[in-house]
């Protein structure tokens, strides 16, 4: 469809942070494909194993502050949600860490088995 050049700059104006978040992403899991089977599964197991962190962590949350009438449920809500989210992401980032570490440390074994007659 022939547009205006200024209705196309409109459009890439609208259009441009939504295609820059989805080619970033499609990339991202491109890596993820490209790297194996065993990534990808650990990657998607991290997150199975977040959701009921996020439960647990939730519930926490509201029990410590205990029974609340619906104005201050209101109004704690967005700092509930704030800890309920750091707290995903730091157990995110720690379990992910882990896992690519310990694939790390298993190609360089697969690499180099023996090193002076001892195991690595």
């Amino acid at each position: 469809w022939p547009v205006s050049p200024g209705v196309a700059k409109w459009l890439g104006y609208l259009a441009g942070p939504v295609a820059r978040a989805v080619i970033r992403t499609w990339g991202g899991l491109r890596r993820i494909v490209a790297a194996g089977i065993a990534p990808a599964l650990i990657f998607c197991a991290v997150f199975l194993v977040l959701a009921p962190v996020n439960t647990g962590v939730a519930w926490a949350v509201n029990a410590a502050i205990g029974p609340r009438n619906s104005l201050l449920g209101f109004a704690l809500e967005p700092y509930i949600s704030v800890v309920v989210r750091l707290v995903h992401f730091v157990v995110a980032m720690a379990l992910l860490a882990a896992a690519v570490n310990v694939l790390i440390e298993l190609g360089r074994r697969d690499r180099h088995p023996i090193d002076n007659g001892k195991l690595m």
